[in-house]
């Protein structure tokens, strides 16, 4: 074999070490990579435990000045969604009163992504799903609003929109489009005799994207009607109003 040249042992040299620079970056890179997850984990971890802890001490101070537990959570100023209550858009929140006379509670709080935790006021201790106490059920009138809402989306519905005004100081304490309108909407599918009704914030004036506020009506096709009452916020001011019991009116048959 050939001794070789000078030149090619210099490419070959080169080629070794851009592989060997290549390698040591891609090592590098890994490790950086792994360091900002960590970070990240470290952070939304840390972000956690730090909203639980705040609950928590947010809701026994309530209890200490008003001796009672809130009647919704929007009372110690959480955002109410379609099912529950929630923290930042990112954490769910349930209140689960014990039905004891010493205004013990039970929490379940989820980050939408992990198993739900429950406080237990009793204990004073998180547990996980599996030494929960079998006494929640969830809303099932905010459930069935919500299944409501979804076939409301569907086509075939006949909307009316009244009282048409510039939107100048209700907000939910999130973006929701341009937010530029509040309307009274009435809807109601002639089908199957669903409807819903009452006042919203409008992400345009087409329609596009809006969300409740205040009183409104829900009726479902067995002709039952649920009332809610969604929380907002009005010149940075929270409103709500406790939830009434869930009431349910059979229409007369036409």
């Amino acid at each position: 074999m050939k001794n070789r040249s000078l030149t090619d042992k210099i490419i070959i040299g080169l080629g070794v070490a851009v592989i060997a620079v290549i390698a040591t970056l891609a090592v590098i890179l890994l490790v950086i990579n792994n360091s900002i997850v960590s970070e990240i984990e470290e952070f939304n971890r840390k972000d956690y435990e730090e909203k639980k802890a705040g609950l928590i001490s947010e809701l026994d101070s309530f209890i200490n000045v008003n001796h009672h537990l809130p009647a919704t959570l929007s009372e110690i100023g959480l955002q109410q969604n379609a099912l529950s209550f929630d923290i930042d858009g990112a954490y769910q929140v349930f209140l689960i009163p014990d039905d004891s006379s010493d205004n013990s509670y039970i929490i379940k709080f989820s980050d939408y992504v992990n198993s739900p935790e429950y406080y237990v006021s009793k204990r004073r201790e998180w547990v996980d799903a599996s030494k929960a106490p079998v006494t929640f059920t969830g809303n099932d009138t905010l459930k069935r609003i919500d299944e409501i809402k979804m076939w409301m989306h569907s086509d075939h519905v006949t909307t009316t929109i009244d009282s048409i005004r510039p939107n100048t100081s209700i907000s939910f304490g999130y973006k929701i489009w341009e937010d530029d309108s509040i309307v009274f909407i009435n809807q109601y599918k002639k089908s199957n005799g669903m409807a819903r009704k009452g006042w919203a914030v409008v992400g345009s004036r087409h329609l596009i994207g809006y969300e409740e506020f205040g009183d409104w009506e829900y009726r479902d096709k067995d002709g039952k009607t649920y009332h809610k009452f969604w929380n907002y916020r009005e010149n940075d001011s929270l409103i709500y109003r406790p939830e009434p019991s869930p009431h349910f009116i059979k229409e007369s048959s036409q």
